[in-house]
């Protein structure tokens, strides 16, 4: 699913990533540690097509459109609310799971009409990441979920 061949990333003359290699098959569950977050950064940038300054071979083997990216930070507008969050991703899937996301929000106590700048941080991420679930992704990429 994944395999990276050699991947080396430069910023401002500062290696971030140096020679890298990791073969992750469909089915595997991988978690990457890093010891500076501009490295963990900079690797899923890559996979995920952000970055293409880089030295070496990075391949996602699965349709991008069925993978879900988690980045640990949270973006939204003060209005949105958790549904319309999931309302978004399931527009945006072919393939979303309804029910899942209504047993998921009940038992993780997910209310759809909460705006998502006035719950915590980790809330919010419970929320991206029932959306990501929800949508059957092929590949799921969480960032810094230790923060979650």
């Amino acid at each position: 699913m994944i395999e990276i061949t050699g991947l080396t990333a430069v910023s401002d003359e500062k290696c971030i990533l140096d020679n890298i290699d990791i073969h992750i098959k469909k089915g595997d569950f991988a978690v990457i540690f890093s010891p500076e977050t501009e490295t963990g950064h900079t690797l899923i940038h890559c996979i995920m097509g952000y970055n293409r300054d880089y030295k070496g071979s990075v391949k996602v083997n699965c349709d991008m459109r069925d993978v879900r990216y988690i980045p640990d930070d949270i973006l939204w507008d003060e209005y949105s609310t958790a549904g319309e969050y999931m309302l978004m991703v399931a527009g945006a899937s072919g393939n979303y799971d309804i029910k899942m996301q209504e047993m998921l929000c009940g038992k993780f106590n997910v209310h759809m009409d909460e705006k998502l700048l006035e719950i915590t941080f980790e809330d919010n991420k419970l929320v991206q990441i029932i959306a990501a679930l929800c949508s059957n992704p092929q590949l799921l990429i969480l960032n810094m979920p230790q923060n979650f």
